[in-house]
């Protein structure tokens, strides 16, 4: 709750709002609670800032305020996967690239990267749908919302290939 607070704080100070398509950075650093016994940023707190990456987007779009308080729509996420290529030490500074990979007749798909001063240390995707009165918002409505973005076609074989991989899941034992 705090972050947020303190995105909404640092956003009364954005010069300009991006659009849907560009790409949102969010600059954090390592804490020592952020870190497992091998003394790098553990697993689970990769997904926590993967949430606050989202979060940043919404306010540096300048959809938080319709979404959250006029809409009263919640984002919700359905299914993410991470890949880890480095590990960030304690009290390293990183930064989180999200940006819209894609969406379907349900879902929206965002690519998140994580940089920090070795290079790219991490690639990560979610999906995640919109919420309202726990039915889902229709795909057309929050593209709306974000301008009615373009689909970035550099992700469209990882997304299908994440689809089939699901779809994989659903039918195992």
């Amino acid at each position: 709750m705090f972050r947020l607070l303190q995105f909404w704080i640092r956003s009364l100070f954005l010069k300009e709002r991006i659009t849907g398509d560009a790409v949102s950075v969010s600059h954090f650093r390592v804490m020592p609670w952020d870190c497992d016994p091998n003394m790098h940023m553990t697993n689970s707190r990769y997904f926590s800032y993967m949430d606050y990456g989202r979060f940043w987007r919404y306010f540096q779009t300048g959809v938080f305020k319709t979404m959250f308080v006029t809409k009263r729509w919640m984002p919700m996420a359905t299914a993410q996967e991470i890949t880890y290529i480095k590990d960030i030490a304690p009290f390293e500074k990183f930064s989180v690239h999200t940006r819209l990979a894609g969406w379907d007749e349900k879902y929206v798909y965002m690519a998140q990267d994580f940089y920090a001063k070795k290079g790219l240390c991490a690639k990560a995707m979610m999906r995640g749908v919109f919420v309202h009165n726990r039915i889902p918002v229709p795909i057309s409505e929050v593209l709306e919302l974000f301008g009615n973005p373009h689909v970035d076609e550099k992700y469209a074989g990882r997304m299908q290939a994440w689809k089939d991989i699901h779809e994989f899941k659903k039918t195992e034992k």
